[in-house]
């Protein structure tokens, strides 16, 4: 297994990753599992698949639920282990997800399905997550919304960005993002710059696929799954016309 080491700075700093998700994971877990209990799982295992820094991870594990989180990048998981050496880590990729457990339910959130680039593997993802699922298990993945950058155009092909986040580290980030029509991913270029000297310090560039609506359900119908529902936003709770994100439901036969 190979991490993609798109940004010698971002490795090196998994706390950069820290601030976001620790700020973010509060408000989406307890969505997350009212969710969760909307489709009958109120407690037991689950997955979190592309965990990061695993702040996720510790909000399940508060909430009484028995969580593991997998990375494929080291760095990040060996700071959430001394984070919380009580919780379950491992690095992982989920094209290779052999998993000898079965889960309750695994999340694939925060737009990590979209790091598979081909048909092929997307569907070998989808496949390996149905065959780690206990039986009626649910899948819930979450991504951008392609419609919401059609329809009201927020898409920005470069921008500064001085938030209190980046700030934090005495940084700025220059961002050049585009859209390949030929491939359907989006192109992002995020060059990290000190503010006190305005000194390069790391560059982080991603090309990930985009999912629309009726595409996402295919792939999972094609993997096994009968797809409970697709919605705009985390907690499940919204219509897709306008969402910034689509999240997908899906079950286990």
């Amino acid at each position: 297994m190979t991490y993609r080491r798109y940004s010698k700075y971002s490795i090196e700093n998994p706390r950069v990753w820290a601030i976001g998700q620790d700020k973010d994971a509060p408000l989406e877990v307890p969505q997350l599992i009212q969710l969760l209990k909307n489709y009958g799982i109120r407690k037991g295992n689950l997955l979190d698949m592309g965990c990061g820094v695993g702040s996720h991870v510790y909000e399940f594990s508060k909430k009484g639920f028995e969580a593991r989180g997998e990375d494929a990048d080291p760095a990040k998981i060996t700071f959430a282990q001394e984070r919380w050496p009580e919780l379950d880590f491992g690095v992982g990729d989920m094209r290779k997800l052999d998993a000898v457990k079965r889960y309750g339910a695994i999340l694939c959130i925060n737009s990590i399905l979209v790091f598979n680039e081909t048909n092929q593997e997307v569907l070998q993802t989808l496949k390996n997550f149905h065959r780690a699922l206990k039986k009626k298990g649910l899948l819930i993945v979450e991504m951008s919304n392609p419609f919401h950058y059609i329809k009201d155009k927020s898409f920005k092909e470069t921008f500064v960005d001085r938030g209190k986040d980046r700030r934090a580290f005495g940084l700025k980030v220059d961002y050049e993002e585009d859209v390949n029509p030929d491939r359907q991913t989006m192109i992002s270029k995020r060059t990290f710059y000190r503010l006190d000297n305005e000194k390069k310090v790391g560059v982080f560039r991603k090309e990930t696929r985009m999912f629309f609506p009726q595409e996402l359900q295919f792939f999972l119908e094609q993997a096994g799954f009968s797809v409970e529902g697709i919605f705009g936003g985390i907690g499940g709770r919204k219509g897709l016309r306008g969402a910034r994100r689509i999240l997908a439901v899906g079950r286990k036969k």
